[in-house]
């Protein structure tokens, strides 16, 4: 069996392939006779691994684990299974763009995988066998390929607090399933425009997670960084253990960049970035963007603060703090609104 354009897989036709790795391929399916359309991403084991008893069952535990969390703002995993030495995952076909396509092209509606940007999982960036020198370099270079660090146009607070909220809650939902994802970052975060105007955010690539509660679960050697360095948690740089406050981090950081335009750390090289990650704080987002509040700014440096015990130690306590945020905000704009109403009242007289 053959999986490619016009076959026919379960009971899926095959559209088109939509993304390609070193681990495996991706296709857009449909659904036989369903109406209306019904798509999905099919992801399949390069024949190459199929054979190699650990690639089997790393692929197979993305979907495990990513199966653990049941949440409308991730990305579901419908089934997984091998047929005719086929190892394959069907996943939710999700629409929209990636955060960080969205701070450069706005809101026209651009399906994630149409603009090759699929998420693929880590493992689809460098072979396993790879040194930790080299998964970090694939990353740097699929990171920052097309994009220079401080020229994103930024996007606002007020944008940002319903996204962030949005991703909080698959938090608390991950942290409740002993998950960590271990990559949160503007690429792994899709954004798209529902029918009422309200903006509405996926999360990819749940396969990555490490499960903390099952410590037989284990989808790097020990010591080993797994992420994507712009992002990463100090923790994460020095091979210690993760729990759900290095996920915490990278939201921070994930959203410095989405109101400032630019990463909260620069490099330029690897080695200087991981220091900076490790020893230096970030400027605060209301220096780099002066429209950012102070209130927004203190809740990312908090998010990227260097110790964990001093970070949000829950994604509950961040829900409170952005609920908080979001109050000031409408406050302050209708105050706004009020004094410039009365103005243009007074104007016209």
């Amino acid at each position: 069996m053959e999986i490619k354009p016009g076959s026919i897989f379960l009971d899926y036709e095959v559209l088109e392939e939509i993304g390609r790795g070193g681990f495996g391929a991706v296709f857009k399916g449909k659904k036989i006779h369903s109406e209306p359309p019904f798509f999905v991403a099919i992801k399949v084991l390069h024949q190459i691994h199929a054979g190699h008893e650990k690639n089997v069952r790393r692929f197979h535990r993305e979907a495990r684990l990513a199966r653990k969390l049941s949440h409308p703002n991730v990305v579901a995993i419908l089934d997984d299974g091998v047929i005719e030495d086929i190892h394959y995952i069907i996943m939710e076909f999700a629409e929209g763009k990636n955060l960080l396509l969205w701070m450069i092209e706005g809101d026209s509606e651009t399906s994630v995988y149409e603009s090759n940007t699929l998420s693929m999982t880590r493992s689809d960036l460098a072979e396993p066998s790879a040194s930790n020198q080299d998964i970090q370099d694939a990353q740097t270079v699929v990171l920052d390929k097309a994009f220079v660090p401080g020229t994103f146009p930024a996007g606002s607070a007020e944008t940002a607090i319903p996204l962030m909220k949005q991703c909080a809650d698959v938090l608390k939902s991950a942290e409740e399933a002993g998950l960590v994802h271990r990559d949160i970052k503007p690429e792994n975060i899709l954004v798209r425009k529902s029918q009422d105007g309200t903006l509405q955010v996926k999360i990819l690539d749940f396969g990555l997670a490490k499960n903390f509660v099952d410590e037989s679960v284990q989808l790097s050697s020990a010591g080993q960084a797994i992420g994507t360095p712009a992002y990463m948690s100090p923790e994460q740089f020095k091979g210690d253990s993760l729990d759900i406050r290095s996920d915490l981090y990278s939201l921070g950081a994930t959203f410095y960049t989405f109101v400032t335009g630019q990463k909260p750390f620069k490099g330029p090289g690897l080695r200087e970035f991981m220091h900076q990650v490790i020893m230096e704080n970030p400027m605060p987002a209301s220096q780099a963007n002066p429209s950012v509040s102070e209130n927004f700014s203190r809740i990312l440096l908090r998010l990227m603060h260097k110790d964990p015990s001093k970070r949000y130690q829950h994604p509950n306590e961040l829900l409170q703090d952005l609920n908080r945020s979001a109050s000031v905000q409408d406050t302050a704009k209708q105050k706004t609104w009020g004094w410039t109403g009365l103005k243009s009242i007074f104007q016209k007289e």
